[in-house]
């Protein structure tokens, strides 16, 4: 699974608007199967496998599946999904983008301001320097002048 498809984005008036039609268990399938499409941005091939999926351990679910598969699917794909998988990748892409964009110019400030604060303390090292050898020269004078 892919970091970028943990959220799924469920438009719930579509999909009642879509699905009023269903008994509870046909509701049931055809989660479990967007569920399973999003997590692995596909449906198996196998019918077998697509009946594990939707615990279809009886003759009843087996049949919910086929109906679910044929009204919502074609040839095991949801394009409604698909879309929303392509649109995921590139939030997802934006977002990684950005955040290394950001780094690298949090370092860069980081790097500036340490350059800056170097040649400050340097600066602030030479004058601090230049006036205590200024004082020491002045009491030096003195003290010989007395």
């Amino acid at each position: 699974m892919a970091k970028y498809n943990k959220y799924m984005p469920f438009w719930v008036g579509d999909y009642l608007r879509d699905t009023t039609h269903l008994t509870a268990q046909r509701h049931g399938v055809y989660a479990l199967l967007i569920f399973h499409y999003w997590s692995n941005e596909c449906l198996p091939d196998d019918i077998e496998e697509i009946y594990m999926i939707t615990k279809a351990f009886n003759e009843s679910v087996k049949k919910d599946t086929n109906y679910i598969l044929a009204h919502f699917f074609n040839k095991n794909k949801h394009e409604r999904i698909e879309n929303s998988l392509i649109e995921s990748k590139k939030k997802y892409n934006r977002r990684v983008d950005a955040q290394a964009a950001s780094v690298s110019k949090r370092k860069a400030n980081a790097n500036s301001n340490a350059n800056s604060n170097a040649n400050s303390n340097a600066n602030s090292n030479a004058n601090s320097n230049a006036n205590s050898n200024a004082n020491s020269n002045a009491n030096s004078n003195a003290n010989s002048n007395a």
